[in-house]
């Protein structure tokens, strides 16, 4: 099948030409303008012909360069905002007791006729996981479970959950030179157990700047860190940081 822009061609062409040879229109020459006038036309004003432009009618070109129209744009849905949970509450810290007694039996059963399965020494931390009585069931430090008797145990403050990552609670604002080096700096930092950098020492600089440097262990010891926590205690790790410029 023809294409709908050569059959519209075809179709008009065949009219005009009946017309012209029908003699209900005259051609009348002009070099820029050709014009197809009615007879019937009472002062053959341009409005009642057809105008053609360079031999080729216009209203013949306007059929042919005519384009379908574009499809409707289809409207974009908004875009969905996923906001993410809450993150869940850290667990309650655990009752801790000192034990007071130079050493104190733990045994399977809140009894003293149960089987004695350790010991504790006097100033030992015990995680306190139930009360029964006159007796405490107590977790040791090597991760058994016994029951003791409460009253050779104080409590003490409650226990620090273990936690074997350190976070960043405290980062400073980043500075930016414009036209500066450009590369990366690796800084080593030790933190106590208070969060706090207590030594940086820069282990890598592709800027070759030292100024670079100097503001990669700056922003370092700005930082304020959660440690890890082993025992109940919070221990000194290494933070690795990298500075990109």
């Amino acid at each position: 099948m023809l294409p709908f822009p050569v059959l519209l061609l075809a179709v008009i062409g065949g009219a005009v030409l009946l017309l012209l040879l029908s003699g209900f229109t005259r051609y009348i020459p002009n070099t820029r303008i050709s014009i197809v006038e009615k007879l019937v036309s009472a002062r053959g004003s341009i409005k009642s012909g057809v105008i053609a432009v360079g031999g080729v009618l216009t209203l013949l070109v306007l059929a042919a360069c005519r384009t379908a129209a574009p499809p409707p744009a289809v409207a974009e849905p908004p875009p969905v905002i996923v906001e993410a949970p809450p993150a869940p509450p850290p667990p309650p810290p655990v009752p801790v007791g000192r034990v007071t007694g130079s050493s104190l039996n733990v045994r399977r059963e809140p009894t003293t006729r149960a089987a004695v399965v350790g010991k504790a020494r006097r100033g030992e931390r015990l995680e306190v996981l139930a009360e029964q009585g006159d007796w405490l069931q107590v977790r040791l430090s090597g991760g058994s479970d016994g029951w003791v008797a409460s009253r050779y145990v104080t409590r003490d403050e409650p226990c620090l959950a273990d936690k074997p990552t350190a976070e960043v609670v405290d980062t400073p604002m980043l500075s930016f030179v414009e036209g500066g080096p450009k590369g990366t700096v690796t800084v080593e930092g030790d933190v106590d157990p208070t969060g706090k950098v207590v030594r940086t020492r820069v282990t890598a600089n592709t800027t070759g700047d030292q100024t670079a440097a100097a503001v990669a262990e700056s922003e370092l010891t700005r930082m304020r860190f959660s440690p890890p926590v082993r025992r109940c205690k919070p221990v000194r790790f290494i933070y690795v940081y990298q500075r990109t410029f």
